[in-house]
């Protein structure tokens, strides 16, 4: 009788047991499908706002175009006048800037929401570096230097998407400087590993470490303009080229925006 009983015990507990795991693997089932679901939502939402963001970034683009126009035609009547104005002529350069500055976010948000795979081709490392600083506006109280290993190899690459990660990764160092003097200091090199190593250093006031996890988020910002997406944008193309970027940053010591890029897995990925 005691043996029936002790087989009966093990019995109902070795079905307890099952009905214990069954219980917690429906339970784990029911809360992944609600996660996918409720990504779905989200994928299905950002969509929309993508192709949203996308109509209105174009309509903007326009504007600012006709904007763009009227003040290089103003500009030029004022250079053009026998008794120039400098003030005025100053303020119209102002609104230059934050002409350039707004299509810059735009161009930001268009990437962001629609982007395209990359079109690798052969890229000059060094090339691409100087042509990037040679599209920007760098304001007279900040230096900029490079210091770039000679005859650095070509990489295959998106030319555009990797000078657009880069200017972003720049523009946030000038903008961290501020007003005051300062510099910007781009290096390039090999690495180990058959990477190309890109870093991105400034002498700015550092960043808080509790901003430092967030500084990739889309729409994180600390600055009183921007829609805190360039280093979102930087992050997702770098990224797209099977690279990585990371940051160092301490206060009062400034930041330095470190790229990795693989030289022969991208050339193998694009053949």
């Amino acid at each position: 009788m005691n043996a029936w009983f002790c087989a009966l015990s093990a019995v109902a507990i070795f079905l307890l047991c099952i009905l214990l795991w069954a219980s917690r693997r429906l339970f784990q089932t029911r809360t992944e499908l609600e996660q996918t679901r409720i990504r779905l939502m989200q994928s299905d939402r950002l969509a929309t706002i993508g192709k949203l963001a996308s109509m209105i970034s174009h309509e903007f683009r326009n504007e600012l175009g006709v904007m763009r126009n009227a003040a290089y035609f103003i500009k030029m009547k004022l250079l053009d006048a026998q008794e120039k104005d400098e003030k005025v002529i100053q303020h119209v350069e102002i609104l230059e800037e934050r002409i350039r500055e707004t299509d810059r976010i735009i161009e930001n948000i268009i990437t962001f929401s629609k982007t395209r795979q990359p079109n690798f081709a052969p890229t000059g490392a060094a090339e691409l570096i100087y042509s990037t600083i040679g599209r920007m506006k760098i304001p007279p109280h900040i230096k900029v230097t490079t210091e770039l290993e000679p005859d650095l190899p070509e990489f295959m690459a998106d030319e555009l998407q990797i000078s657009m990660a880069l200017m972003n990764i720049i523009l946030n160092a000038i903008q961290a400087i501020g007003e005051r003097p300062g510099w910007v200091r781009i290096t390039a090199g090999r690495h180990r590993g058959g990477m190309l190593g890109i870093t991105v250093g400034d002498d700015g006031p550092g960043i808080p470490e509790k901003n430092l996890e967030h500084l990739f988020e889309p729409l994180f910002t600390t600055k009183a303009r921007g829609a805190g997406l360039g280093l979102a944008t930087a992050q997702m193309l770098i990224e797209s080229h099977g690279g990585m970027i990371h940051i160092e940053s301490k206060l009062g010591r400034g930041t330095t925006v470190g790229i990795k890029l693989p030289l022969a897995r991208i050339k193998q990925k694009a053949a």
